[in-house]
């Protein structure tokens, strides 16, 4: 990625990150008094006990529904040095 940026400032262009394919998405918070659909979504995404975690692919259908269940997650992109 440093390298990339090199390259590309030596030729003065600009060096375009590719947008990430996956995400990990952890469940912090419980479901006391929780609607049945944040419920549903959060047992479609595999997160069905606080601190359960999952990789999911970044799409359009995933990313309306971690936006849905925002307040009982917390997701980010994963670099290589943080999954090893």
């Amino acid at each position: 990625s440093i390298r990339v940026k090199r390259e590309a400032k030596k030729q003065r262009s600009i060096a375009v990150e590719p947008e990430a394919k996956l995400l990990f998405v952890v469940r912090i918070k419980g479901l006391n008094k929780v609607h049945p659909k944040t419920k549903k979504i959060l047992k479609l995404l595999r997160l069905q006990q606080i601190n359960n975690g999952v990789f999911l692919r970044v799409n359009k259908a995933t990313l309306g529904l971690l936006k849905f269940v925002e307040p009982f997650i917390a997701y980010g992109y994963p670099s290589l040095k943080s999954v090893k």
